[in-house]
């Protein structure tokens, strides 16, 4: 790294696939790397050019979650501490209990023979601290499964397609959009879930994010268009879109944010 007066004006990147790849080296501007966030500094490894363009133009993108109104929190349930709540088959006082294996390529099926209890009963009254009102969320799986070579794959849950309004239990090891705790509204749910399954998005999300995990420290750092924006992706689909057709209008908004912004 070159330093003038203290103050960082390059580094050096070293990139290299595996152990078996050449090792790669390319000088960047200081400023490619360290990126403000509201709270911390994040710290983005674009490992070619063209990431680096992506990283500048995510960058860019006009607010944070805060901006929003929106918050994202990870899902309160811990399986193997709520035996004794978990259910394979409704009954009595029950709600649906979501986990990442309901959620394949963008869909979430719910119930699903997943090999997982798809029910959460209320034993005492302790147990509804667990829930999450119903409404309307976005999901974001924490890790993703083997056959999935994305590292962001985000669903949409509407409470009155499953259980009416009802609670919902949400699995720890999801992450869920939500309005001050309860759902958000169906255009802004569904753009967050568009946004999320790009191709763009999760290449940008690989730059600042170097574990297999997706925190939800890691998602209150990302920048993202306007709400309007969001809702615009959103509008007019109850169901997830084809991978192409959510690069394209991804892709879209991108660049209409970069030309805005300049």
């Amino acid at each position: 790294m070159t330093r003038t007066d203290e103050t960082p004006v390059t580094a050096i990147l070293s990139i290299s696939r595996d152990h078996r790849d050449e090792v790669t080296r390319r000088e960047v501007d200081y400023t490619e790397i360290i990126h403000p966030g509201d709270k911390q500094l994040y710290v983005h490894i674009p490992s070619s050019p063209e990431d680096a363009d992506l990283v500048a133009q995510m960058s860019a993108l006009p607010c944070s979650l805060a901006d929003l109104g929106i918050k994202v929190s990870t899902g309160r349930v811990v399986d193997f501490r709520s035996r004794d709540q978990l259910l394979t088959e409704p009954y009595e006082e029950n709600y649906p209990m979501v986990y990442p294996a309901n959620i394949s390529h963008g869909v979430l099926t719910h119930p699903k023979e997943t090999g997982k209890p798809q029910w959460f009963s209320i034993t005492c009254a302790e147990d509804r601290r667990w829930l999450v009102p119903g409404g309307i969320y976005t999901l974001v799986k924490r890790f993703s499964a083997k056959e999935e070579t994305r590292r962001l794959v985000a669903s949409v849950w509407d409470s009155a397609d499953h259980d009416g309004e009802g609670p919902v239990a949400f699995d720890n090891k999801l992450n869920y959009f939500h309005d001050a705790g309860k759902g958000l509204d169906a255009e802004l749910a569904m753009g967050l879930s568009i946004w999320l399954n790009s191709d763009a998005v999760d290449r940008y999300f690989r730059t600042f994010s170097g574990h297999t995990q997706v925190n939800a420290t890691d998602l209150r750092g990302m920048r993202w268009p306007t709400a309007a924006t969001l809702r615009g992706l959103g509008a007019g689909h109850t169901d997830l879109p084809d991978t192409d057709t959510i690069d394209r209008i991804v892709n879209t908004v991108i660049v209409g944010e970069q030309e805005t912004a300049a």
